[in-house]
C-alpha cells in the first residue's frame, strides 16, 4: 500500500477518534453519564492503536528507504546505519510531531486502563482533555507537517523520486540523540496525564486531594523522564557540539528546564496538601503551568522564532501553537475562577519556620528560577517583535540571576527535611540543625585552606555538606531506633527503614543526587582552556598534561570521511592515554561537517580535545584543549536521582507481601 495514503488515512482516523473523545468526555463529565464516559475512554484507546500503526509505518518507511516520501528523503540515506535510520523518525519537525502525538496516545491508553475502576467519575473528563490535546497535535500534523507527504508530480509527469536521500543532520548522528529526544518527549507528554486529572477535578468538583494521590506516580514518571532528558541533552551537547561545555542557556535548553522547575515544585507542594489540606489552588496552578510550559517549549522549538541547533525552523506551525497556548491558558484560568470559592481552604501556615513553610519557600525559589529563565528566553523574542531588532541574552544573565537562587534552594534542601510540621522546636535546632551547620562550617574552613576563593563554590560546598549531614543524620537516627528496638543488624535496619517509608527516603536519595549535580556545576569556576596550532611530532603542556600529536590521518567510513588527530597524552603522574579528536564530512548531508571530541574522563576532571580545523598545505591542525573539573559528578548525580525515584515509586515490601497473602 502507498505509505502516503495509508499514513494520511490513519491520521484522519485519529482526528475523528480524538474529536469523539472530546465531545463524549466533556459531556459525560458534566452530565455524570458513564456511558458517554466509556465512549470517550474507548476513543482514546483507539487513538493509541491508530497512532501506533502510523508511527510503525513511518519507521518502516525509513528502514525500507522509501525516498518517495519527502520526510524520508530529507532525513535518511541508503548508506546511513540502521541505528540512525530508526532515530531519523524524530530527527526533524514532521516526525517529532508524530512521536509527540503517539506518546500522548500511549500514556492516555495506559491511564484509561489503569484507572478504569478506581476513578470512574474523573475518567470521562480525563479522556476528553487527552482527546483535546490529541486533536490539536494530530490536526497540526495533517494540516502542516504530514511526514507521509510524497514528492509532487511535475505537470503531466511522474513524481520525482530521488535515488538517495540527503541524510540525517550529522549533529544528530550520535548515540545520545537516539535516546535523548524520546526521553525528553516522555517527560513532556507524561505531564499531560496529571494536567488532565486536574481539569477533571475542576470540572467534576472533586477538589480534595484524591486527584493528587492518583497522579503522584504519573508526575514522578514524567519528572524522571524530563530529568533524564535534560541530562542526556546536556551530555549530547558536551560530547557532540564541540564547544567544551554542557549547558549554554540556549532558548531550547531553557524550554526543557522550565517545566522541570515547576514540576519539582509541584512534587513538593502536594505533600503540604496531603498532610495539611493547604495549597489546593497553588497545586492546580503549578500542574497547569507545568503542562503549559511543555507546550510552550514545543512552540519555541518548532515555530522558528529562535535560532538554535536544537530548533526546527518552520514558521507555519508557530501561529497554531500560539493559539493552542492561549486556549489552554484560558481553559485553566476559567476553570480555576469557576471553582475559586470551593478551592479556598481554612488551614494556614502557622510559622514560616516549619516544614510546610520550608516547602512553600522551596516552591517560591523554584518558581523564581522558572520566571528568570522564562524572561531571559522570551525577552529577545518580544523585543524583536516590537522593535525589529535582534538581541541575545547570554549565559551571564542567567548565571547572575539563577546562581543566588540555586544557593537558596540548597539552603532550603539543607534544613527542610529536619524541620517539624507546624513550627520549629528547640529540639530541632539543638539536635538536628546546629550539628549540621557545624559540619558545614568545618567544610568551609577546609575549602578555604585548600586555596579555593570563588564565593559561589565555597558557599555551595558548605551548603552541600550541611544538606548531606542532615540526610545522613536522619537515616542514622531511624536505623539506630530499629537496631535498638528490633535487634536488627545495621544493614537490615537501614534496608527496612527505607522500605517502610519509601517516599521519604527515596526523596532523600534524590536530594543526594541533586547535591552531586551542584558539586559538578562548581567545576565551571575552575575550568581552563588553550588553543594551539600543532604539527605531527610536536608536544605541548596543558594543565599538568603533556599532549603529543602523533599524526593526522584521513579515514573513510560507511557514510562519511574524516580527519582524525592522534594524541599521546600523559598526566603528571605518568599515566598515559591515546586520544582521537576528529572532524567528519558526511556524504550528501545538509550540514556537511561535524566535530567529534575526545574526552579523558576522571572523577576529578575531564581532559577535552577539539580538532577545530586543518591548516591548508601545511599538515598542521588547529586544536582547542579544555580542562573541565568535576563534570562526571553531574552524570553520577543524575543516576542517583533516578535511583531515588525508583525507590520512591516502588511499593513497600510489607505491602506487597500483604497483597500476596490476601490474594
Amino acid at each position: 500500500m502507498n505509505p502516503f495514503h495509508a499514513g494520511t488515512f490513519g491520521l484522519g482516523v485519529a482526528v475523528v477518534f480524538s474529536l469523539v473523545a472530546v465531545i463524549a468526555g466533556f459531556l459525560g463529565g458534566f452530565r455524570n453519564d458513564q456511558r458517554l464516559g466509556e465512549v470517550a475512554r474507548r476513543a482514546i484507546l483507539a487513538d493509541a492503536v491508530v497512532l501506533t500503526l502510523c508511527s510503525a509505518g513511518l519507521v518502516a518507511a525509513f528502514l525500507l528507504d522509501r525516498f518517495d516520501l519527502q520526510y524520508v528523503a530529507y532525513n535518511s540515506q541508503r548508506a546511513m546505519p540502521t541505528f540512525y535510520k530508526f532515530s531519523a523518525f524524530w530527527g526533524s519537525l514532521d516526525g517529532s510531531m508524530l512521536l509527540w502525538a503517539w506518546m500522548v496516545g500511549i500514556f492516555g491508553a495506559v491511564a484509561m486502563v489503569r484507572h478504569r475502576d478506581t476513578d470512574r467519575d474523573l475518567l470521562p473528563v480525563v479522556a476528553g482533555t487527552l482527546g483535546l490535546v490529541l486533536l490539536f497535535f494530530v490536526g497540526v500534523i495533517l494540516l502542516t507537517t504530514n511526514p507521509f507527504k510524497p514528492f509532487e508530480a511535475a505537470q503531466g509527469g511522474m513524481p520525482f523520486v530521488p535515488r538517495d536521500g540527503l541524510g540525517l543532520n550529522p549533529l544528530l548522528q550520535n548515540p545520545a540523540m537516539v535516546i535523548h529526544p524520546p526521553t525528553l518527549y516522555l517527560g513532556f507528554t507524561g505531564f499531560t496525564i496529571p494536567f488532565a486529572f486536574a481539569v477533571a477535578a475542576l470540572v467534576t468538583g472533586r477538589l480534595d486531594s484524591a486527584w493528587t494521590r492518583t497522579t503522584r506516580r504519573w508526575t514522578l514518571i514524567a519528572w524522571t523522564f524530563l530529568t533524564l532528558g535534560n541530562i542526556l541533552g546536556a551530555n549530547w551537547a558536551y560530547v557532540e557540539l564541540g564547544w567544551g561545555g554542557y549547558w549554554g542557556w540556549d532558548p531550547v535548553e531553557n524550554s526543557a528546564l522550565m517545566p522541570w522547575f515547576t514540576g519539582t515544585a509541584f512534587l513538593h507542594s502536594v505533600m503540604i496538601q496531603e498532610k495539611r489540606g493547604m495549597l489546593r489552588i497553588w497545586n492546580l496552578v503549578l500542574i497547569m503551568t507545568t503542562f503549559w510550559l511543555t507546550i510552550f517549549g514545543t512552540f519555541i522549538t518548532r515555530s522558528g522564532v529562535v535560532s538554535s541547533v536544537h530548533a526546527f525552523a518552520n514558521g507555519t506551525v508557530g501561529p497554531l501553537f500560539l493559539g493552542f497556548l492561549v486556549v489552554m491558558l484560558a481553559l485553566g484560568l476559567g476553570l480555576l475562577l469557576w471553582r475559586m470559592d470551593d478551592l479556598r481552604t481554612t488551614p494556614r501556615i502557622k510559622s514560616p519556620v516549619s516544614r510546610e513553610g520550608a516547602f512553600l519557600l522551596n516552591n517560591l525559589v523554584l518558581v523564581g528560577l522558572m520566571f528568570a529563565t522564562f524572561w531571559g528566553t522570551v525577552f529577545p523574542i518580544l523585543n524583536e517583535a516590537a522593535t525589529g531588532q535582534k538581541i541575545t541574552i547570554g549565559a551571564p544573565f542567567f548565571n547572575r540571576i539563577n546562581a543566588p537562587l540555586g544557593l537558596a534552594l540548597l539552603l532550603l534542601l539543607s534544613v527542610g527535611p529536619v524541620v517539624s510540621w507546624g513550627a520549629i522546636t528547640r529540639t530541632n535546632v539543638r539536635k538536628h540543625i546546629l550539628p549540621s551547620i557545624g559540619h558545614g562550617l568545618l567544610a568551609g574552613i577546609a575549602v578555604l585552606l585548600s586555596g579555593i576563593r570563588e564565593p559561589f563554590a565555597v558557599f555551595t560546598y558548605v551548603l552541600v555538606v550541611i544538606a548531606a549531614s542532615t540526610i545522613v543524620s536522619e537515616i542514622w537516627r531511624g536505623a539506630r531506633a530499629r537496631h535498638r528496638s528490633k535487634q536488627e543488624s545495621w544493614p537490615v535496619a537501614v534496608a527496612n527503614l527505607v522500605d517502610r517509608n519509601r517516599r521519604r527516603y527515596g526523596g532523600y536519595i534524590v536530594h543526594v543526587g541533586v547535591l552531586l549535580v551542584f558539586i559538578g556545576i562548581t567545576g565551571n569556576f575552575f575550568a581552563l582552556q588553550k588553543q594551539v596550532v600543532m604539527s605531527p611530532g610536536e608536544s605541548v603542556e596543558f594543565a599538568g598534561y603533556e599532549l603529543g600529536l602523533e599524526a593526522i590521518e584521513s579515514r573513510s567510513r560507511l557514510n562519511y570521511t574524516s580527519q582524525m588527530a592522534i594524541f599521546d597524552v600523559t598526566d603528571s603522574a605518568g599515566k598515559g592515554q591515546t586520544m582521537w579528536p576528529e572532524r567528519r564530512q558526511y556524504q550528501g548531508s545538509k550540514n556537511e561537517n561535524s566535530t567529534e571530541v575526545a574526552i579523558w574522563s576522571r572523577l576529578t576532571a575531564d581532559l577535552y580535545l577539539i580538532f577545530l580545523s586543518e591548516v591548508a598545505e601545511e599538515g598542521k591542525g588547529v586544536f582547542r584543549f579544555h580542562l573541565n573539573p568535576l563534570v562526571q559528578w553531574i552524570w553520577i548525580g543524575c543516576i542517583v536521582m533516578v535511583l531515588g525515584i525508583s525507590v520512591s515509586t516502588r511499593r513497600p515490601r510489607w505491602q506487597r507481601l500483604n497483597e500476596q497473602a490476601g490474594s
